[in-house]
């Protein structure tokens, strides 16, 4: 048996003393193991932008779908980044100053938000700004410098009911001007 599984194992030159011994045997199979490769991770695939009016250009002023909260002040400009539309938010301290929307979510399903913004103004240099799912916050919070700098914000949450309110906010500890330029804000369900 030895000589025979040596002998089928291709290793008769490691050890010829083995390989020359015949002992009664029973047959031995010798099992073809094959190694496979996982496949390439499969492209992260995202639903519909669920956040209304997210390029700010439905409705007259631009604000269809939009609320603005405490003390902000809200308007659209139309040649933002790149040229396309932005919501300007202009909030004063102290507390914060928010551009909300409510989100329809399925609980316990993992969002990604992003969006571009730019900070024009930061009276007393303490501001920040932050995103909110249902007064959670997510990701942050970011302050708010340096000034007329496109940036990229991204984050993810997990939706905790079937209606998610979502909160913009800028935020200052004393009495100072804050105005931000938000454009392109995109909520999705990416698996």
């Amino acid at each position: 048996m030895r000589a025979a599984f040596v002998s089928a194992l291709g290793l008769g030159w490691l050890c010829p003393a083995l390989a020359s011994i015949d002992t009664p045997s029973t047959s031995v199979s010798i099992m073809s193991l094959s190694s496979t490769v996982p496949p390439f991770p499969s492209p992260v695939v995202c639903g519909p932008n669920l956040v209304t009016n997210g390029d700010f250009t439905d409705g007259p002023d631009g604000l269809d779908g939009w609320n603005a909260d405490n003390l902000a002040q809200v308007s659209t400009a139309t040649a933002c980044l790149g040229g396309a539309a932005c919501a300007i938010v202009t909030g004063r301290g102290p507390g914060f100053n928010a551009l909300i929307q409510p989100v329809a979510t399925v609980p316990n399903v993992v969002y990604t938000i992003a969006l571009a913004y730019n900070v024009l103004a930061d009276d007393d240099g303490q501001g920040i700004f932050n995103v909110l799912a249902d007064l959670v916050p997510v990701g942050g919070p970011n302050p708010l410098q340096p000034y007329n700098t496109w940036r990229t914000y991204k984050a993810q949450f997990r939706a905790t009911s079937e209606s998610t309110i979502m909160a913009y906010t800028l935020s200052s500890p004393v009495t100072g001007q804050t105005t931000v330029q938000f454009a392109d804000i995109r909520i999705e369900a990416c698996s």
